[in-house]
């Protein structure tokens, strides 16, 4: 059934296509004249790749605005949104955009049954259970081509590593130590995920077919969690908390084996996620009088700087694809948190809505 849906897809382009996706009138004038500015742009210098800002951007969220968690996708400058999902009895959440922007994967649960992973093919309005099983299935991860998701499940017994592939076929196990949280690197050749397999939460490292598990933290005294990968995949930035003491971010480096902790936080840091160069680190933060802000640091842990500050809570920041942007969730406007954008340099602050009860943002790449 996947594979069929796979191949009726189409990929998503210009204003007129954006504006198809989210089921809005199509403004033929605006869209006649992005797609001619795009045409004249391409073809000033030969060979010449495009620049970011002809770049069109869509947010996945999830939302309890209708009463229940589903999945909404919204262009980036708020109203109008698309809802994906209309299941009252079950709780979708954990999502996130393939890189080519035609497929939502998100984890469902059903109150009292298995929680399910399931794929939703943006052109043809079609959601398909990923890899039907007997036990929960959850923690999806794109890999970079778009074409398999990795993810968490307990069908064996004990949660484990599977990766299933859309254009069908039975999922592929890869590890049941107790696994989850499965992160692929930028390059598909490795996976990052979190194992009690040594009596302690710990980040490790293994390569795409499962081989060459590798033990990263290696700090039995912290809990480890919130991974993700540097652009270049020879860094992964975590969260990692002493018990009873407050969380930190450190870097991994693969390369070497040094771990740096960047945040230095007297509080308590979390969320990290990494710009595009893989140069800066965005995260939250605790320090100073207020819950949680959203903070910027080098990925040597020099020129921290603060991007968005409030006395209420922030949440989950996640770096635009082009780097010009953080869209982070928040409390600082209405305790039910909302989503919010803002400039890298922390300027530009926009709240996309007013509604409350929006989580999890993530950005959707239009590719052409």
């Amino acid at each position: 059934m996947l594979a069929k849906v796979l191949n009726k897809a189409a990929r998503a382009v210009s204003v007129a296509t954006a504006a198809a996706l989210l089921g809005c009138p199509i403004d033929e004038e605006a869209a006649s004249q992005s797609d001619t500015a795009s045409t004249s742009a391409s073809s000033t210098t030969s060979g010449e790749e495009s620049s970011s800002e002809s770049q069109e951007y869509l947010l996945v969220l999830s939302s309890r605005r209708d009463g229940n968690s589903e999945i909404y996708l919204s262009p980036d400058n708020g109203e109008p949104r698309r809802r994906i999902t209309n299941t009252p009895d079950r709780r979708d959440w954990f999502v996130t955009c393939s890189s080519d922007g035609r497929f939502i994967v998100y984890s469902g649960l059903i109150q009292g049954q298995d929680e399910d992973v399931f794929v939703y093919d943006i052109a043809s309005n079609v959601e398909t259970e990923l890899a039907p099983s007997s036990g929960d299935d959850l923690h999806p991860s794109w890999s970079p081509s778009g074409e398999s998701v990795v993810f968490t499940s307990t069908r064996s017994g004990t949660p484990g590593i599977y990766i299933a592939h859309l254009d069908g076929g039975e999922p592929i196990q890869l590890t049941d130590g107790g696994d989850s949280y499965p992160v692929w690197s930028p390059d598909g050749k490795k996976i990052a995920f979190l194992s009690g397999r040594d009596g302690h939460r710990e980040l490790y490292v293994m390569d795409a077919d499962g081989g060459n598990v590798t033990n990263v933290s290696n700090a039995p005294e912290r809990i480890e969690s919130r991974q993700a990968w540097s652009s270049d995949g020879t860094r992964i930035a975590f969260d990692s908390a002493i018990m009873r003491e407050g969380s930190q971010i450190y870097v991994a480096d693969l390369r070497d084996g040094t771990i740096i902790n960047v945040s230095n936080d007297p509080v308590s840091a979390g969320s990290p996620d990494w710009d595009p160069t893989g140069d800066r680190i965005v995260f939250v933060s605790a320090r100073g009088d207020t819950r949680s802000d959203i903070y910027v640091v080098d990925a040597n842990g020099e020129n921290l700087s603060a991007v968005a500050i409030h006395a209420e809570t922030d949440r989950t920041p996640v770096w635009s694809p082009d780097g010009q942007r953080i869209v982070f969730a928040s409390e600082r406007d209405d305790p039910l948190t909302d989503i919010y954008i803002v400039d890298a340099d922390g300027s530009n602050l926009v709240r996309l809505a007013a509604d409350g009860l929006d989580a999890e943002p993530h950005w959707c790449t239009i590719v052409p």
